[in-house]
Parts: C-alpha cells; structure tokens; sequence
C-alpha cells in the first residue's frame, strides 16, 4: 500500500504541464518539498523539451526584452 506522501508526489508528477512546471520546481527544492518529485520533474523536461520550450520562450523573450537584453 502506498503512503499519503507518495501518493501526493504521484499526484503532482502526474499532473506536470508546462504551466505549473515551475511552481513545483520551486516548491520541490524547499525544505519542505520533495527531491523524488524535482527529479521527475527534471525528467519532464527531458521528455517534453518541445513543449516546454514552445511554452517558454516566449516569456523568456518578454522579460529578456524588458530587462534590456534583446531577444532570446
């Protein structure tokens, strides 16, 4: 039987998008986050590159553009 804790993990692995990815970085790497669910969560982004990429860049242009950097 699986405990509470690992069935929230599998819960938040499951429902990874590119929208909440990094929300749950962020929250994986605090002291009260878990490591097994920012690995998967590195492994996402192996498996999607793409999509999260696709996802991404464009916020990744605005703010490189607002802060004076140019494009990306």
């Amino acid at each position: 039987m699986m405990s509470s804790l690992a069935e929230c993990e599998e819960f938040i692995v499951h429902g990874l998008t590119p929208e909440n990815l990094s929300a749950v970085l962020t929250w994986s790497q605090q002291s009260c986050g878990s490591r097994w669910v920012y690995r998967e969560a590195l492994q996402y982004i192996q498996d999607n590159f793409m999509q999260v990429t696709d996802h991404c860049l464009p916020l990744l242009s605005t703010l490189a553009a607002f802060r004076g950097f140019g494009s990306v």
